[in-house]
């Protein structure tokens, strides 16, 4: 399984930034679902990682949060 982990930044945004985000998301997620009906199995481990520890970015129009901090990560593969 390969792990992917998508950054998300801190405070400083737009909306664009969190449009990548979710679409990225969306895309790895998708991805999976195919090959989960089509061979019983998934492929990506995808997680949004915080830039820091602080729990979720909020441009006081939206709030994404993270599910782990960079530096909890060994390994990454970032987007």
């Amino acid at each position: 399984m390969m792990h992917v982990s998508i950054l998300v930044p801190d405070e400083q945004t737009n909306m664009s930034t969190i449009a990548c985000i979710i679409g990225s998301y969306q895309i790895f997620s998708e991805a999976n679902n195919y090959l989960d009906k089509n061979s019983g199995k998934t492929t990506f481990k995808i997680e949004l990682v915080g830039a820091s520890r602080n729990e979720y970015l909020n441009n006081h129009l939206f709030s994404l949060r993270h599910q782990i901090a960079i530096n909890d990560i060994r390994k990454p593969i970032l987007l």
